[in-house]
């Protein structure tokens, strides 16, 4: 009777790690998975931090962001102008004793914030800003309805709704999950707020 049994303990231990190996195989997945989660959560932070950036810049510069539809704030073509006179310094980047008013801090504002979301290369006054976000891009404009467009056509209607009280949207869109195998997914965070 021994005989006939010898060799069935080993292929017991052969199932096993076959077993095992499988269980491995899965928890391997799980975890690149895990760290691919991570990584899109931490898109999403930087977006929504970006976000409440431009929204503390235009609540500190409220002589601008009151003038509604006329604020350099309410910015649908994402036109960027950087003015070193806002950070004390010349157009060579030496110090001086210079100002600006509160229409050209919101331009350095804006100009600041959607650098740091795409990028910026270097100026006279200003060093390079690596982005924060891969294929970042946002806009700030007045928009009845924010959660609508795409990079390229932001979808800002300008519409005040109740007088005196724009609702200004603020868009911030990224791509994530880029790989060999997909370009990945444009994904859009918005905010919107009102004085």
């Amino acid at each position: 009777m021994q005989k006939l049994s010898s060799g069935f303990t080993l292929l017991e231990v052969l199932v096993a790690v076959v077993v095992f190996s499988i269980g491995l195989l899965g928890l391997a997945s799980l975890q690149v998975m895990g760290l691919r989660l991570n990584h899109d959560s931490l898109l999403r932070t930087v977006a929504t931090i970006q976000a409440n950036d431009m929204a503390d810049r235009m609540r500190t510069n409220v002589a601008a962001t009151s003038l509604g539809a006329m604020s350099p704030y309410n910015n649908p073509s994402k036109a960027a102008t950087g003015n070193p006179n806002c950070l004390g310094k010349d157009s060579s980047g030496n110090s001086a004793d210079v100002s600006c008013t509160a229409e050209q801090m919101a331009q350095q504002d804006f100009y600041e914030w959607y650098a740091s979301l795409s990028g910026s290369s270097a100026t006279t006054w200003s060093p390079a800003t690596q982005a924060t976000m891969p294929s970042g891009t946002g806009v700030v404009c007045i928009d009845s309805t924010p959660n609508d467009g795409t990079p390229s056509a932001p979808g800002c209607d300008g519409v005040i709704a109740t007088p005196g009280k724009p609702i200004f949207a603020i868009k911030v869109w990224w791509v994530e999950r880029i790989d060999a195998n997909s370009p990945g997914t444009t994904r859009r965070y918005v905010m919107s707020f009102s004085l």
